[in-house]
């Protein structure tokens, strides 16, 4: 790691200060993931990976990227492999502004700060947190998995803005404490906390849709995802950045792999008996809240445009439409709900003696009742739903354990005697 940062500090009137600074960093050498012997099934995916010794389409083959040669030996006898180096790499920027002050207001010490920074890298994790933060560890294109589409972007630990401010307060009055009157009125303290901060980034991903058998065309490694990843390693297509987030748009054709769970079902459905075109892209928003497209008595599903869609699935109609089996969304292009956490406590110090003094302090947490969020459900194929922790892109379908929703506002008590 390589760190830089250049600062300004400057004190006025006696107790208060302000600093100014630019941080930085890079990093190299992170531990990445990805999948070794890649399967070859068509000479395009051989074009596209530019590996050698792949001339017969649709044989399926593997390659190993031998350490220390070139990416071309087969080894179709081994299957799958996973391996990890260290090509991962991050960079770090940031502005800060902080002040200071003691004795404002001859009893008030104030601090606060704000920072605006920006973080990429092309891995955030060692392993995939499914939620925010790093939430697939691996590449969609195990031959470009340090500068292949996408992968170097917003790092799942970016928090563009963060402001943070702590007050302590000693009530000036009866501080010594003489008679009834001092005891009950003096003494007195209160202190709190206030942190508001960007929410945490995610990836929107598919864990689903390679089930379907010709979900991602001939390109993905099944066998690979199903054995390390757990999930698909294909990044969607963005259809408008304006769009909602929560907004999934999936071709007729894709839907129709993705949901028809027999043959049987192709009669039926309107997205795969023809009464829909395959190239027709719908809202999966709608289809998982309606039914609509797979139930022929609710009639046909309406036609969206890209624009009205945030995210479209990847799969093979979708590839071929756009011609890639890469999808052009990037790594963590969008953002969990903020952090808005205020605390506040009250204290009451008790001299009961010369060399005796008990503290008093009322706590509370979450004093302003706003709502935090665990984490998100990332999962494109959730889009449209509700329930405990499944909604794609909705984290109120995520409450945390003491800040949830409904909101949470916790009080404690305590006390504490020193001699």
């Amino acid at each position: 790691m390589m760190q830089w940062n250049l600062s300004y500090e400057r004190q006025f009137l006696n107790d208060w200060s302000i600093s100014l600074a630019y941080l930085g960093n890079k990093t190299v050498h992170l531990p990445l993931s990805f999948d070794l012997n890649a399967p070859l099934n068509s000479a395009s995916v051989c074009a596209a990976q530019g590996a050698a010794g792949c001339t017969t389409a649709n044989v399926p083959q593997r390659r190993s990227l031998v350490v220390g040669s070139a990416p071309s030996q087969l080894a179709s006898e081994i299957g799958t492999l996973d391996f990890a180096d260290d090509t991962g790499y991050s960079n770090y920027n940031a502005a800060q502004v902080e002040f200071r002050a003691n004795n404002l207001l001859k009893q008030l010490t104030v601090r606060t700060s704000y920072t605006f920074s920006k973080t990429l890298d092309n891995v955030s994790e060692i392993f995939s947190t499914i939620g925010g933060g790093n939430t697939v560890f691996f590449a969609q294109n195990p031959a470009n998995q340090v500068k292949g589409p996408g992968e170097y972007s917003f790092s799942g630990l970016d928090f563009p803005h963060q402001w943070s401010m702590t007050v302590v307060e000693q009530l000036p009055f009866f501080k010594e404490q003489h008679g009834l009157a001092g005891h009950a009125l003096g003494g007195w303290s209160i202190s709190a906390n206030y942190l508001v901060a960007s929410g945490q980034r995610y990836s929107p991903i598919q864990i689903t849709a390679l089930a379907a058998a010709t979900a991602n065309g001939d390109y993905y490694d099944f066998g690979y995802i199903s054995s390390f990843a757990g999930l698909d390693t294909a990044h969607p297509f963005l259809g408008n950045l304006k769009a909602p987030s929560t907004a999934v748009g999936i071709f007729a054709g894709d839907a129709c792999s993705l949901f028809a769970a027999t043959l049987a079902d192709l009669a039926t459905f309107p997205v795969c008996n023809g009464a829909v075109s395959p190239t027709a892209l719908l809202s999966l928003n709608n289809i998982n809240k309606t039914g609509q497209g797979l139930d022929p008595s609710l009639g046909l599903p309406a036609t969206i445009a890209n624009n009205s869609v945030r995210f479209i699935m990847n799969a093979s109609t979708a590839q071929s439409i756009f011609g890639t089996p890469f999808g052009n969304a990037p790594r963590n292009p969008v953002t969990n709900a903020i952090s808005n956490i205020g605390n506040l406590s009250i204290f009451k110090n008790v001299k009961l003696g010369e060399h005796v003094n008990f503290e008093f302090h009322t706590t509370f947490l979450n004093v302003l009742n706003h709502s935090n969020y665990a984490s998100v459900d990332p999962i494109l194929e959730d889009a449209g739903l509700t329930g405990a922790f499944t909604g794609f892109g909705d984290p109120t379908q995520t409450p945390s354990v003491t800040n949830g929703a409904p909101p949470t506002r916790r009080i404690l008590f305590g006390g504490k005697i020193t001699f």
